[in-house]
């Protein structure tokens, strides 16, 4: 039997810096299926489903011909979020797809995801792409990540590291930008739920966090092409810029 893939798109309506940010509109179309078509390009083909706390955007998805399901609205974050679909729908690889990057790599992803098939001993993997220049390195919306050499993630942090205490920024090849997707297998999604939010969780905000400090090995492809996320109105215009200059359709 082949492994069964479901592509899990998280997606919250109460984003604090842009209130219903997936019912936003691009082109005539809501943000959530624009992201909701971009998932339908992942190979091997997968099950995507939405999962939101909001029922209007249930209904969006329903009318673009997708699949959502409506969750609590307690959780912490989107991984939660994610485990809690994970526990209803069977599979063997769980893909968390950030619902507010719409154009994000997707050959970079499938790619993931064939990793995560040919590496039966990995639980958890994620993409980065390099980090070039100061500006993004001391910009703590970027998250910056650690690798060692095995492809392991050591930290992920909002913080400018490494300190470069001989010269200015450079870039490193074991300093890498993280690029928000995440392939998990479905028994360490769902102990992830169990497991206390940590320190490190807790002062950087960084859900992945959870996983480092239980020790779980992070694996990273880190050859991915940096996308633009939605965090406010300005990202949004930008993209709907984009989408205006370069005739992207859905």
């Amino acid at each position: 039997m082949s492994p069964r893939v479901v592509v899990v798109i998280p997606a919250r309506f109460g984003s604090q810096r842009l209130p219903g940010k997936p019912l936003k509109k691009v082109a005539g179309r809501p943000l959530i299926e624009w992201v909701w078509r971009r998932a339908q390009l992942l190979q091997p083909k997968a099950c995507v489903v939405v999962a939101t706390d909001h029922p209007e955007i249930v209904r969006a998805v329903h009318r673009a011909g997708g699949e959502a399901v409506l969750t609590p609205g307690h959780f912490e974050n989107g991984t939660e979020r994610v485990a809690w679909v994970a526990q209803q729908v069977e599979s063997d690889l769980v893909v968390n797809f950030q619902g507010d990057e719409p154009l994000v790599d997707i050959t970079a992803v499938s790619r993931l995801i064939q990793d995560m098939l040919s590496q039966p001993a990995w639980q958890v993997a994620t993409l980065a792409a390099p980090l070039r220049n100061a500006k993004d390195w001391k910009n703590p919306s970027v998250v910056k990540l650690l690798l060692n050499p095995c492809k392991q993630a050591v930290l992920f942090t909002r913080a400018p590291i490494p300190y470069f205490r001989s010269s200015s920024f450079v870039p490193l090849r074991a300093l890498r930008r993280h690029i928000g997707v995440y392939v998990y297998r479905r028994p360490v999604l769902l102990q992830y739920q169990q497991w206390p939010v940590g320190e490190l969780e807790a002062a950087e905000q960084l859900e992945q966090l959870r996983f480092l400090e239980q020790g779980i090995p992070f694996y990273v492809r880190d050859d991915a092409r940096p996308s633009p996320g939605i965090d406010t109105n300005e990202d949004l215009q930008q993209f709907r810029r984009i989408v205006t200059k370069q005739g992207i359709e859905p």
